[in-house]
């Protein structure tokens, strides 16, 4: 399962959820992952954090009330979980810019916030689906902006991983949950081995003589989840699915993504950095065109 079906188990929980109180613990249960993943991923991939998410549905669905039924806005302010009447006002006028009272008298337009589906969003059709149910095809893995160290040494993913960790570390970068961790093998010329770590950083972001920044193009992608244990067997699979499918391989760079929170960087030396990454399931991402 990857990290988009994840977070589409908790914006099903959620979803149905939108009468009752809302555990966001039990959410990010829904998607096998820590409060502080969750966070991250969500807003990666929704573009809301869980809590405005859960406000601004439970806004549009109060409102498609208003318009659709003749109950009292206490009956619906309570049914969608809000505290009283007043609490539901004041929520209402600050998201559509006019009290529940005057929206119902004038018919206006909603402002959508429809269901979100990630995997409508984010995904082609799997023709092979049956033989390969966990293969996704990814229909673009957005641009990005990414800080970067790339080595080759006797062991470059550890050296990689703390060179741009330490550095997010000392520059107070590790602050806000939304970074996603990237990597990949990125031999020399001679087939010396290297790897390549990235960082997803903002625009006010620089880089300095250690650590790049570059900008990446993204594009289509099969994706599929692994261990590291187990990377080679994945590869292999993908290579079969390739195969069969209507697809070529692409243009892009292929990827590890890593799924590990600021929180859980934050409270580890630099040494034990790479610790994490080694028992951590990841995210294989295969370019293909």
């Amino acid at each position: 399962m990857n990290y988009y079906e994840r977070v589409q188990r908790a914006l099903d929980y959620i979803e149905e959820g939108l009468t009752e109180p809302i555990s966001i613990d039990e959410a990010a249960k829904a998607a096998y992952m820590s409060i502080s993943n969750f966070y991250r991923m969500f807003y990666a991939l929704v573009g809301y954090t869980v809590k405005d998410y859960i406000r601004a549905r439970r806004l549009y669905c109060s409102a498609r009330q208003l318009q659709e039924t003749d109950k009292r806005i206490i009956d619906i302010a309570l049914e969608y979980q809000f505290e009283s009447q007043e609490a539901f006002t004041r929520a209402f006028k600050g998201y559509f810019k006019v009290t529940p009272g005057k929206f119902r008298t004038l018919n206006n337009n909603l402002r959508i916030t429809e269901r979100v589906n990630l995997m409508e969003k984010y995904f082609e059709t799997n023709i092979n689906e049956d033989k390969y149910p966990d293969i996704k095809v990814l229909k673009e893995l957005e641009p990005m902006r990414v800080a970067y160290f790339h080595i080759i040494c006797e062991n470059p993913e550890v050296t990689a991983i703390e060179a741009v960790l330490s550095w997010a570390k000392k520059n107070n970068l590790l602050d806000d949950n939304n970074h996603r961790f990237f990597g990949f093998d990125n031999d020399g010329p001679n087939g010396e081995h290297g790897y390549e770590f990235w960082m997803t950083v903002g625009e006010e972001v620089q880089g300095d003589e250690k650590i790049k920044i570059k900008e990446f193009k993204g594009g289509k992608y099969a994706v599929t989840n692994t261990s590291l244990e187990d990377i080679t067997i994945t590869w292999k699979r993908l290579t079969s699915w390739l195969e069969l499918s209507q697809y070529e391989y692409g243009d892009s760079q292929w990827l590890e993504e890593h799924l590990i929170s600021d929180d859980e960087l934050r409270s580890k030396a630099a040494d034990k950095i790479a610790d994490t990454f080694r028992t951590d399931r990841i995210d294989i991402y295969m370019p293909i065109k």
